[in-house]
């Protein structure tokens, strides 16, 4: 059996030989949605081709492992509570499942070892003997692999909002979704402005997650390429889930206390504007991601899980959280990877790790544990970002450009040293 995978190529104009090979995260996500309207526009693509790819089992890959299953449950997944929108959901994607088996797709082929043994693949194919490699969230943890099982011809990693083979991200994201909150409310107290325009706002934001666990709501959400209108069933959980999720936005640190304002009058036109690019959100492969998740990060005990000095509200949800992560693993029932895979990666091939501030996933610490195996790396810790710290500030651009021209030395990352959080929105903001 083949596959075919997806590649799009923006040629330099001259310059470096080497290429930079784009790889999105997810596992599962279209990285020609994003890569192709940003990278072109970055120095990076003057002096060489930048090579945007997307990986096995993802959009336009032959197969394609999405699950359309989902999307055709979608307006009774919105509209129910939340322990009955999760069992359709759940009968959704076992389907999905069950249909690519039938259509003899062999789900174990589709995971990080795989995945990475695919990019030399790629380089040879369009002619490169050299070539650089960036991936952002899970496309790092697939670099990280690539490090380790095949460094002939990389000359090269830039590895963007780090997941380390040692670290199981699932696992942790209780601990990152805290500590993210924990990030915000502290800014903000750091803030003169937005300490006098929005007091008390970790104490007001779980206010108002608790109020709507008490009396939850129906809202009123639009696709925005269908125009259709959908019922969508909202309580405390709910909301917080939406939330973190929107916190992967840059600068969604500055619109969190707004939002906290506007919910707390009633006012939910933000939320019903924001949440439709979640839910109507198309450019991840469910079944590509849940064969990589599962092979990977599905090891987790979840009696293991420390609540201590996590938030209540967080901590009450934990452990069902990553039961149903495992649940779900056990339904979609692919192999898991040898035990060697979470092994630390060690190497001394040139490596820029980023990270932001705000990253509600994947924390600072993760870069820096990354990097503890990797003898030739720089950490970068942008104090102003979120999720996904490439091709969106002039600054870290200039600091990747000038990495992937001399990787061999120290970057210059002086343009951080006077970056702060964006200023907070004003409580009358238009929305």
């Amino acid at each position: 059996r083949t596959i075919r995978l997806p590649v799009a190529i923006h040629r330099a104009q001259g310059g470096a030989p080497d290429p930079l090979l784009v790889a999105q995260g997810g596992p599962g996500g279209d990285a020609f949605a994003v890569y192709s309207l940003l990278a072109p526009n970055t120095p990076m693509a003057a002096s060489r081709d930048i090579v945007i790819f997307n990986q096995r089992g993802t959009p336009y890959a032959e197969p394609d492992l999405s699950c359309p299953e989902t999307e055709a449950a979608l307006a009774e997944i919105l509209a129910a509570p939340a322990g009955e929108g999760e069992k359709l959901y759940n009968a959704a994607i076992a389907a999905c499942g069950e249909r690519l088996r039938r259509e003899n797709v062999d789900l174990s082929a589709y995971n990080s070892l795989e995945n990475a043994a695919d990019v030399p693949v790629i380089a040879r194919a369009l002619g490169y003997s050299e070539y650089n490699f960036y991936g952002v969230s899970y496309g790092t943890l697939l670099g990280l692999h690539l490090m380790r099982n095949y460094p002939e011809g990389l000359r090269s990693v830039v590895l963007d909002s780090v997941v380390p083979t040692d670290v199981n991200f699932i696992a942790e994201t209780p601990q990152s979704e805290d500590r993210v909150y924990r990030e915000i409310f502290a800014a903000c107290t750091a803030d003169p402005a937005c300490a006098a325009a929005y007091p008390d706002l970790e104490q007001r934001f779980f206010a108002v997650i608790r109020q709507y666990d008490q009396r939850p709501v129906t809202l009123t959400l639009t696709d925005p390429e269908t125009g259709q209108n959908y019922d969508a069933y909202l309580d405390g959980r709910g909301l917080r889930s939406v939330l973190y999720q929107l916190l992967y936005v840059p600068r969604m640190n500055a619109v969190l206390p707004k939002i906290v304002n506007d919910l707390e009058q009633g006012d939910t036109r933000y939320l019903q504007a924001m949440w439709p690019l979640l839910a109507f959100d198309q450019l991840v492969s469910e079944g590509m991601y849940y064969s990589v998740i599962c092979a990977e990060d599905a090891d987790i005990d979840v009696n293991a899980v420390a609540e201590e000095g996590l938030y209540p509200e967080i901590a009450a949800d934990a452990r069902d959280d990553l039961q149903s992560y495992i649940d779900t693993c056990n339904r979609w029932a692919v192999p898991a990877l040898p035990a060697t895979v979470d092994d630390p990666v060690i190497s001394d091939i040139p490596t820029l790790l980023l990270a932001g501030r705000f990253d509600p996933v994947t924390p600072p610490a993760f870069a820096a544990a990354a990097a503890a195996g990797l003898t030739n790396a720089t950490v970068v810790v942008d104090p102003s970002a979120s999720h996904g710290v490439a091709f969106l500030s002039p600054c870290v651009n200039d600091i990747m450009a000038g990495f992937l021209d001399n990787p061999n030395d120290p970057p210059d990352t002086s343009c951080l040293a006077n970056a702060t959080p964006a200023r907070a929105i004003a409580p009358d903001a238009v929305t």
